[in-house]
């Protein structure tokens, strides 16, 4: 009798991990992760750049002890590269400016990259910095979301920041970071 349920627990876990597999093979997704290096995204996400606006070089989130540089990386194909080590600005995305907009940053989900977000909270702050200018954030959302929900970057009224890196067990998810501009500054 055990065997039959020890049996039947791994058929199940075989028959989770696959679909769960299939799920990640197939679909459309907006960011790739370390067993997906150019998943296709989406051809255009209808957000102009600002002209007035400036590019992250490098985000800090103090409470977190985050402090990455950021590369800028072109949409080709329908896909982000995601390179390691660093958070990557979706050029695409809107720049950073005061006006409206939203700029969209991701990274991978490990030490190097993203993990540490998952540990922001409502009301905290995060810093973008660019070349001649700083931007504070203050995280108003925190939330899970499915590959396909390529709406995360689109373009808002407001100003605002998206973060995203892979959640759950096989990467399958996203989870997403939304904070509302608080000031931006000459450095």
């Amino acid at each position: 009798m055990k065997k039959n349920i020890y049996a039947v627990i791994l058929i199940v876990v075989i028959l989770g991990s696959l679909l769960q597999f299939g799920s990640l093979a197939r679909g459309v997704s907006f960011l790739a992760q370390e067993t997906q290096a150019n998943e296709p995204v989406l051809e255009s996400i209808n957000a102009p750049q600002m002209g007035n606006g400036f590019k992250p070089i490098r985000i800090t989130a103090e409470k977190i002890g985050l402090d990455l540089p950021v590369t800028s990386v072109a949409l080709k194909n329908g896909t982000w590269q995601v390179n390691p080590g660093v958070a990557n600005f979706a050029e695409g995305t809107s720049l950073v400016n005061d006006k409206e907009g939203n700029v969209g940053i991701f990274a991978h989900d490990n030490e190097q990259g993203f993990s540490k977000i998952k540990g922001l909270a409502a009301g905290d702050l995060i810093l973008i910095s660019g070349d001649h200018d700083k931007a504070t954030y203050k995280v108003s959302k925190l939330a899970i979301a499915n590959p396909i929900e390529v709406d995360v970057y689109y373009a808002t009224k407001l100003p605002q920041l998206t973060l995203v890196t892979c959640d759950g067990l096989f990467s399958e998810k996203r989870f997403v970071l939304t904070a509302d501009l608080v000031k931006i500054e000459s450095i």
